[in-house]
C-alpha cells in the first residue's frame, strides 16, 4: 500500500503545483496578460492535467487485479474519455474505497480537468460573450456612455482615458486582435463597417436618450469619413427635433476631429444642430495648452514687469522664434497673438506693446492659406484703412510684428540669423520664447539641443526658454525631461495622447467650462437681467445658436487669458487641490484698489446673484479712473482686437455704425468695436447720436472690466483658484 500512497501523493503535488500556477498567473498579470494566459487552453496547453490522471487510473486498474500492460491501456482510454468529461470511476473504485487519500487525489484531479474544459471554452467564446454583454450594458444601461469611431491608435487612447466620462465602446470593424486589444483596456467593441450610417447605428444600440449623457467622438483617420459622419448626424439631430420633437441636444454631444481646412465645413453643422456636433482641431488643442502652460508671463519676474501697473517695463524686448510654421505653429502663432497682449510704460503713459515673432521654415510661411483668411486679411487691409482713416474710428495696430526670416534652417546663415534676434541689445533686455515644431521628435530633440548649445555659447540661455514638440510622451518624459534635455533646459510640449487624444480633454475642458460661465455674466449684463433662471436659460439658448463660432472662441481666450493677466500682477492660477493658500480676497484687494467694484442690489437693497456670483453695476464715469483695474481692462481690450485681427475681422465705417444695422457683421466678418480703447468711447458717443440710445446702454468698455471682475467666481468653476505666484 505504500507504493501506492507514493505515487499518489506525487500526483497530488503535481497538481496542487499546475493548480497554483494557474491562479498566480491570473491573479498576478494584467488584463491583457490574463486574456493571452487564457488563449493558452484554446491551444491545449493545459491538457498537461492529464499526466497526472494516467497514473491514478493505472494504480486503480491494477490495485483491481489487473495485469499492468492492460492497466496501462485502460488508464489511457480512460483520460481520453475525461477529455468530454466522461468520468470513469469503477476501473479506480476499489482502490477508492481502500484508500481516502486516494479518493480526495482522484476528486481533485476530476476537479482540474473540469476546471480544464471551462477554461477551454471560454478561451474559445469568451471573449466574443464579454464583448457582447459589456456592449449592451454600456449601449442600452449606462447613464453616460463614450461612443468612439474609428480603430487607430489615437482613438484606442482616447478610450482607455474615457473613464471618468462614463462607460466606453469602440464602433468599428473588429477582428480578433482589435477586440482583445479593446477588451485589454476594460471597453467594447460594436461593428461598425466603413460606409455604414453612424446614425442609423446610433439609434439602433444606444435607444435610450433620456436621463443620459450619451458623446461620440469621431475619429477614424480620414478628415472625409469624418466629415461625411458629422453630415449623417447633423441631418438626424435636425429631422429629430423637427419631426419627432427630440430635442438630442439635452443628452447628446458630438465631437468630430478635422483640421482648419474643414473648419468651415464643420461650423455649418455646429449651427444646425445647436451646438449638438462639435468641431475638434488637434492642431488648436495643442496650441491652447501650451499657451495654458506657458503664457508668455509664465518665466517673467521683475526685471520684466511692473506688477504695479500690470505691464511690461520700458526696455524689455519679448521675442517669440518659431523654427518650423506647420499646423502646429500656425495656430501656436495665432493662439499666442490672440492671448499674449501688453502694455508697456512710456512717454505716454501706458501704451500697447506687440511682441516680436520671429518665424525661420523651408517654405514661405507667409503664403499660408489659413493666414492669408486670418491673420493677414487685416495686416493686408491696414494700409488702405489708414488711408481713409477719417472714416473710422481710431484703428488699432498690427498685434504683433511677424518676420518672416528667407534663411534656410540647414544654411550655415541659421544660427546667426537666430543670434540675431535672441541676444539682448545694449541698455535693452531681451526676454525670448524658441518653439521647436519641425519634424518628427528625433528631429526636433537633435535641433532643440543643437540651439541649447548654442544659447549657452551667447550667453542667452538665462532669458530664454526652449520649448520642442515632442508627440511621444514616454520619449519626452525617458528622454527629454528626465535625461539631456532636462540638463539644457529643453521643456517639451505637444504630448498627443496627453494633450489631444485624452478623452477627458476633449470632452471637460475646463476652458470650456469656464467660457459658458463668463457667457451667463455676459447675457446677464447685456440683456440687463436680473433673475437668475431667465439669464441661465437665455445664455444656454443662445451659445450655439445667436453667437458666432468667433464669439464662442472669444470667450474661451478672455478665459484662458486669465493666468497671464494674473501673473502680470505677481498672482497665478492653481487646481483647486494645490497646497497653497487661496489668495483671491488679497487679489481683489490689491486690484480694486482706488477703483472699487459696484455691486447691484434689488428694491430692498440686497444683492443681486447669479450662479453664486454677485451682479455688478457698471457706470461710464467709473470708467475715467486711473488704476490697475483699468489698466487690466485697457489690456483686455487690446486681447479681444487680437483675437478678433486673429480671425480676419476688420472695422467698420463709422458711417456704418450710424446705419440702422449698427454696422455688425459676422457673416462678412466686421465688427463695430474693433478700435483702440479711447475708440470705444468714441463709439459710445457716435451711438448715442446716431440711435438716440442712453450712453449707459451705448458702453462696451464695461466688457472689458468683466473678465477680470469675474476672474476668482469664473476660475472656481473650472475647478482653479488664485493663488501668490512663486
Amino acid at each position: 500500500m505504500t507504493s501506492y500512497t507514493v505515487v499518489t501523493a506525487i500526483c497530488l503535488v503535481y497538481m496542487t503545483a499546475l493548480l497554483l500556477f494557474i491562479v498566480l498567473r491570473l491573479a498576478l498579470a494584467d488584463r491583457r496578460g490574463k486574456m493571452r494566459f487564457l488563449k493558452r487552453f484554446k491551444r491545449g496547453d493545459f491538457a498537461l492535467i492529464f499526466l497526472a490522471m494516467i497514473p491514478l487510473y493505472f494504480m486503480g486498474n491494477v490495485y483491481a487485479g489487473a495485469e499492468k500492460d492492460f492497466a496501462l491501456w485502460s488508464a489511457v482510454r480512460s483520460c481520453i474519455d475525461l477529455v468530454v468529461l466522461k468520468f470513469d470511476v469503477s476501473s479506480a473504485e476499489a482502490l477508492a474505497e481502500a484508500s481516502l487519500f486516494y479518493r480526495v487525489t482522484l476528486q481533485i484531479g476530476f476537479g482540474l480537468v473540469t476546471l480544464n474544459a471551462v477554461l477551454f471554452v471560454f478561451s474559445l467564446f469568451g471573449q466574443a460573450v464579454w464583448n457582447a454583454v459589456g456592449a449592451y450594458f454600456a449601449c442600452r444601461r449606462a447613464r453616460r456612455l463614450v461612443v468612439v469611431v474609428g480603430y487607430n491608435a489615437k482613438s484606442m487612447n482616447i478610450l482607455r482615458t474615457a473613464e471618468g466620462c462614463g462607460r466606453a465602446v469602440l464602433f468599428c470593424d473588429p477582428d480578433k486582435e482589435i477586440r482583445e486589444e479593446v477588451l485589454a483596456a476594460r471597453r467594447a467593441c460594436v461593428r461598425f463597417k466603413k460606409g455604414d450610417d453612424l446614425a442609423r447605428m446610433l439609434q439602433k444600440k444606444v435607444r435610450t436618450w433620456q436621463g443620459r449623457t450619451v458623446r461620440v467622438i469621431v475619429n477614424t483617420g480620414s478628415e472625409e469619413e469624418n466629415l461625411l459622419h458629422a453630415s449623417a448626424l447633423s441631418a438626424w439631430i435636425v429631422t429629430s427635433r423637427t419631426e419627432r420633437g427630440l430635442l438630442l441636444e439635452d443628452s447628446l454631444e458630438v465631437y468630430v476631429f478635422g483640421t482648419e481646412q474643414s473648419e468651415s465645413a464643420f461650423s455649418h453643422f455646429v449651427a444646425e444642430t445647436n451646438g449638438v456636433v462639435r468641431f475638434v482641431n488637434p492642431h488648436k488643442l495643442i496650441a491652447t495648452d501650451f499657451i495654458e502652460r506657458y503664457p508668455l508671463t509664465q518665466f517673467m519676474t521683475e526685471r520684466e514687469l511692473d506688477v504695479s501697473a500690470a505691464a511690461l517695463r520700458g526696455d524689455v524686448d519679448v521675442n517669440v522664434l518659431l523654427i518650423g510654421f506647420g499646423k502646429v505653429n500656425r495656430n501656436l502663432f495665432l493662439a499666442s497673438v490672440s492671448n499674449n497682449q501688453f502694455l508697456t510704460r512710456g512717454a505716454r503713459g501706458l501704451t500697447p506693446y506687440a511682441v516680436r515673432y520671429c518665424v525661420f521654415d523651408g517654405f514661405a510661411g507667409q503664403h499660408a492659406k489659413n493666414l492669408n483668411h486670418t491673420y493677414f486679411r487685416y495686416t493686408e487691409a491696414l494700409k488702405q484703412l489708414r488711408a481713409h482713416a477719417e472714416a473710422y474710428l481710431p484703428l488699432v495696430d498690427e498685434p504683433a510684428r511677424l518676420v518672416f526670416s528667407p534663411v534656410q534652417i540647414d544654411s550655415e546663415r541659421f544660427y546667426p540669423a537666430v543670434r540675431k534676434y535672441v541676444v539682448q541689445k545694449q541698455n535693452r533686455r531681451a526676454y525670448n520664447y524658441i518653439v521647436v515644431s519641425l519634424g518628427n521628435d528625433m528631429v526636433n530633440f537633435d535641433l532643440g539641443e543643437k540651439l541649447a548649445a548654442k544659447l549657452r555659447e551667447w550667453g542667452a540661455d538665462g532669458y530664454s526658454r526652449l520649448f520642442v514638440r515632442i508627440a511621444d510622451a514616454g520619449f519626452a518624459q525617458t528622454v527629454v525631461q528626465k535625461g539631456y534635455g532636462a540638463q539644457s533646459g529643453i521643456i517639451p510640449f505637444g504630448a498627443m495622447d496627453r494633450t489631444v487624444y485624452d478623452c477627458e480633454r476633449i470632452v471637460e475642458e475646463a476652458i470650456g467650462r469656464m467660457a459658458k460661465k463668463r457667457h451667463l455674466v455676459y447675457t446677464a449684463e447685456y440683456c440687463r437681467l436680473s433673475h437668475a433662471d431667465e439669464a441661465v436659460h437665455t445664455a444656454r439658448a443662445e451659445w450655439f445658436t445667436k453667437y458666432h463660432r468667433v464669439q464662442r472662441e472669444s470667450n474661451e481666450y478672455a478665459c484662458l487669458s486669465l493666468r497671464m493677466k494674473l501673473q502680470l500682477c505677481g498672482y497665478d492660477v492653481a487646481p483647486l487641490s494645490d497646497p497653497r493658500p487661496d489668495c483671491a480676497q488679497e487679489f481683489m484687494q490689491t486690484y480694486e484698489r482706488g477703483d472699487p467694484i459696484r455691486y447691484r442690489t434689488d428694491e430692498a437693497g440686497d444683492p443681486l446673484a447669479i450662479d453664486g456670483k454677485r451682479l455688478i453695476e457698471y457706470r461710464n464715469a467709473d470708467f475715467e479712473r486711473a488704476s490697475l483695474r483699468a489698466a487690466l481692462a485697457a489690456q483686455e481690450h487690446q486681447r479681444w482686437n487680437a483675437n478678433m485681427i486673429c480671425n480676419g475681422f476688420l472695422p467698420v465705417s463709422m458711417a456704418e455704425i450710424r446705419s440702422p444695422s449698427k454696422g455688425k457683421c459676422f457673416e462678412r466678418r466686421m465688427h463695430r468695436n474693433l478700435t483702440t480703447f479711447e475708440g470705444l468711447k468714441a463709439y459710445r458717443r457716435l451711438m448715442q447720436e446716431a440711435h438716440g440710445v442712453d450712453p449707459e446702454s451705448a458702453d462696451v468698455i464695461r466688457y472689458d472690466y468683466q473678465i477680470m471682475d469675474d476672474a476668482a467666481w469664473i476660475l472656481r468653476s473650472g475647478g482653479y483658484k488664485i493663488v501668490k505666484r512663486q
